[in-house]
């Protein structure tokens, strides 16, 4: 068996989520001899991202004005972003020879599953195929995720990435989620009875991360030994709701606080907003790929998101 795993994640992503909880699953089944894979977005390749910017530009002359109700811009380059993704996995199995390819998101799933077909008819049906899963890691469908994720998405264009992403997941050999309550709300967002028996809960392994003494991390982060620590980690996206956190940390009455984002992003609104509050001293900012040493350092970890689909930052 050869396996190959392919996310749409980039480097920031890998830092604070998916990579961090795939990396002990990987280990795992490489120990127990399975040969495995990786692709993500850093593997796409310059020319392929210029390709996907003249399209997505092309696409977005032509048809935008049509989707007045949908955030198109931030929707069409996710959905491209995707099945790019799914155009690599695609090579890299034939050329690779996978058995199985297995895609952390349905639309990568969908390019993958396009691309091979065309390959296959391509080659006169001589071409090599993978079997093919998916892992939604959402808590229900991935359309609502790119809903709450920015790219607003009007009715119709909501029903017709439910009625794709049903399609994709009906067509696959597998389907998985973390938690057995994800699962049906998966099957009640896309309005699939009963589940189908291909369709399984498996829950996410614990990231591995480095562990200190409280005071040895603080030392090491150059934190001050009496201050309050908070810490919250992701990138700075809307559904985090970073800024609910810094409007909510200008009402402590501790003298000594501050609080850390752990992330990648645009950080000068968050920077403004905590400087119109006054509390811009209280806040500081890092990356890191030693999560367990702002864990370890940390008073309080504190996450606000109320739509966020599972949380793998939580999982820590």
């Amino acid at each position: 068996m050869k396996v190959l795993m392919v996310t749409r994640e980039s480097h920031a992503d890998k830092r604070y989520g998916l990579g961090k909880t795939l990396t002990p699953l990987i280990n795992e089944l490489t120990q127990r001899g399975i040969e495995m894979g990786y692709l993500c977005q850093e593997d796409a390749g310059e020319r392929s991202l210029a390709i996907m910017r003249s399209l997505h530009s092309l696409l977005v002359k032509l048809f935008g004005r049509f989707f007045s109700q949908t955030e198109f811009v931030s929707l069409l380059w996710g959905i491209l972003e995707r099945l790019n993704m799914g155009r690599l996995a695609t090579k890299v199995m034939a050329t690779q020879q996978y058995t199985h390819v297995h895609c952390h998101d349905p639309i990568i799933a969908a390019g993958y599953r396009w691309f091979a077909r065309v390959r296959w008819f391509a080659s006169l049906r001589r071409c090599h195929t993978a079997r093919w899963g998916v892992t939604e890691h959402g808590f229900g469908c991935y359309a609502q995720a790119f809903h709450v994720d920015g790219a607003r998405l009007g009715t119709k264009v909501m029903r017709w990435l439910r009625r794709w992403e049903a399609k994709i997941l009906l067509k696959a050999h597998w389907v998985m989620t973390p938690t057995r309550s994800s699962l049906e709300q998966l099957r009640r967002d896309l309005s699939i009875y009963p589940v189908p028996t291909t369709w399984h809960a498996i829950y996410h392994p614990k990231p591995v991360l480095n562990r200190y003494p409280k005071s040895e991390a603080r030392q090491r982060l150059g934190w001050a030994q009496e201050y309050l620590y908070m810490i919250a980690v992701g990138r700075f996206a809307e559904l985090k709701q970073f800024p609910a956190l810094v409007q909510a940390c200008a009402y402590l009455q501790h003298p000594r606080w501050k609080l850390v984002l752990i992330g990648e992003g645009e950080r000068a609104p968050l920077q403004a907003l905590a400087a119109e509050l006054g509390i811009a001293e209280h806040l500081e900012f890092a990356i890191s790929d030693d999560m367990g040493l702002y864990y370890s350092a940390a008073d309080f970890y504190v996450s606000t998101s109320l739509t966020e689909s599972f949380g793998l930052a939580n999982f820590g």
